[in-house]
């Protein structure tokens, strides 16, 4: 199968990846010292349940643990939920994270796609609510939206809840870059639920992997509104699929809340401070609010094959519906590699 997501070190020789999304100040030592001990501890098998973590999570996103599901990384639980689910047509954003096409496909859904266009900075128009029809079983939101970083508009969230209501529609939406986001940005669709509302069947992606740089660790979860969906879902998981190491991780992670204030005002600043950079120099880059910029280059030259050759991954977007090999991202890292990062796309449109 072919690989269609950044952090492809392995058949690339790289000295700086910006092709994945990872926080910029790489794993808390406090994160790294509870998976070691976790792999010490791996002669028994993991809990299957995830009891201490579930309930963990549960305290820190105001929930109930039987609300919380767990997976080997964001991308399981969503292949989890389609196969709980079983929906037969789905709505997708377009462009959009790959694997909820792949999750939905591989149980039969048919999926359809509201188009996200240039024109209007990728942004999600007032008329998303209507494309959801009473034949819509599942319409999945990323938010903010990978590949382009663009925040679904606050004003839509009551509105797509209810229209999810009314047609009996399953809302999941991913928020797995709502870490990196300001304080003024940050609103989970979790956060406007309304008492009118409750038919509506939410379910929340998160993940570990990003903000405290855990993606070989894997380890990801969703928020069921209702636990009678989670509990489906972990019906569709396979047994002790998250290892002994990960779920020390997370326990360890979760007590990080400084380090993960102090990384969101970074990526803040330098997102800013790239963004400005790279729109003196020619490129033209959209609103991005996460960890990563989305960007268009004005060169005809093949941006990516450059930056390769000079040791530098980026992650080229042509293989998202309806971008352009123009089209790339890349992650806020470190300032000294961004300063490198800036300096090869000055140099490609020499």
């Amino acid at each position: 199968m072919e690989y269609t997501h950044g952090g492809d070190i392995y058949r690339n020789r790289v000295k700086w990846d910006f092709s994945a999304n990872i926080g910029p100040f790489g794993m808390p030592p406090s994160v790294r010292e509870a998976a070691v001990r976790g792999v010490e501890d791996s002669q028994a098998y993991p809990d299957s349940q995830a009891e201490k973590l579930r309930k963990e999570i549960a305290q820190a996103e105001g929930a109930d643990p039987e609300q919380i599901v767990c997976g080997n990384g964001a991308a399981e639980v969503i292949f989890h939920l389609a196969a709980a689910v079983r929906p037969r047509q789905a709505l997708l954003l377009a462009p959009t994270f790959s694997e909820y096409e792949r999750a939905l496909t591989a149980v039969g859904c048919a999926c359809h796609f509201y188009e996200l266009k240039e024109e209007n900075g990728f942004q999600v128009g007032e008329d998303f609510p209507a494309a959801i029809t009473a034949s819509t079983d599942m319409a999945v939101i990323c938010n903010p939206n990978n590949p382009t970083g663009v925040l679904f508009p606050e004003k839509l969230y009551r509105e797509v809840i209810k229209r999810c209501a009314r047609t009996g529609c399953l809302l999941a939406v991913d928020e797995c870059f709502q870490d990196f986001l300001e304080n003024q940005d940050r609103l989970s669709f979790r956060t406007v639920w309304e008492k009118e509302t409750e038919k509506c069947n939410l379910f929340i992606f998160k993940a570990f992997t990003k903000m405290y740089g855990m993606p070989g660790l894997r380890l990801g979860y969703g928020i069921a509104h209702h636990p009678d969906l989670a509990k489906r879902v972990r019906r569709a998981s396979q047994s002790w699929n998250v290892s002994t190491p990960a779920q020390y991780a997370g326990l360890a992670a979760l007590k990080e809340t400084d380090f993960a204030e102090n990384t969101r005002r970074y990526v803040a600043g330098e997102r800013r401070r790239m963004r400005r950079a790279m729109e003196e120099m020619g490129f033209f880059v959209y609103d991005s609010r996460a960890n990563y910029l989305f960007f268009r280059t004005p060169s005809k030259r093949d941006l990516y094959e450059f930056c390769l050759e000079r040791g530098l991954l980026i992650r080229k977007c042509s293989n998202f519906r309806g971008l352009t090999a123009a089209h790339f991202r890349v992650a806020v890292k470190s300032r000294e590699e961004n300063d490198v990062l800036l300096d090869i796309l000055r140099q490609s449109l020499d």
